[in-house]
């Protein structure tokens, strides 16, 4: 997230997906776009605030590199 930050000047909020269903809700309505990993989109896709966000799916953490460096190449 250090490096989206750092690439982006976004403001990124980290949600632990364990966390009660209403803090991802509320996280999920207000974000322009959410990423996950392939392992929780079905569980991020699940909440009905999502419908409504572009949801980008990486692999893995480590694919997080690899979206930055597709959408701002060096």
């Amino acid at each position: 997230m250090d490096e989206i930050k750092r690439m982006s000047s976004a403001d990124i909020q980290s949600i632990d997906i364990s966390a009660p269903s209403d803090t991802i809700s509320d996280a999920i309505a207000v974000a322009d776009v959410v990423v996950t990993t392939l392992d929780l989109e079905d569980k991020v896709r699940g909440f009905p605030e999502s419908a409504k966000k572009t949801v980008i799916t990486v692999g893995s953490t480590n694919d997080v590199s690899l979206l930055l460096n597709i959408l701002h190449p060096q």
